[in-house]
């Protein structure tokens, strides 16, 4: 079980390390594409917390526990929901905007 979890920790270090051009390469794509900083931000911490979920359900597959990775995921979907409510208030500010309301 130790070697499996620092076997997973180095994997994901070795992964971050790995990633981190990508993600500089989609933040400066974000920046010229004139998205503001807020919504990249958003976008990027729901990406994030879709993996982390993913990894985390997984996990409870591989242990076994069906329930617990149901939970994992719907936990999830949930996270990711709030993350995205400032842009549905935008969304439907925008909206009540064009309908003169």
């Amino acid at each position: 079980m130790a070697v499996r979890l620092a076997a997973v920790i180095l994997l994901g270090l070795f992964l971050l390390q790995a990633i981190q051009p990508a993600l500089q390469q989609i933040s400066s794509l974000l920046s010229l594409s004139g998205i503001e900083g807020d919504y990249a931000d958003i976008l990027l911490r729901a990406l994030g917390t879709a993996f982390l979920t993913q990894f985390a359900a997984d996990a409870c597959q591989d242990a076994g526990e069906g329930a617990l990775k149901n939970q994992v995921e719907l936990i999830g979907r949930v996270a990711i929901l709030l993350l995205a409510l400032p842009l549905f208030g935008q969304v439907a500010s925008i909206a009540a905007g064009l309908l003169g309301k």
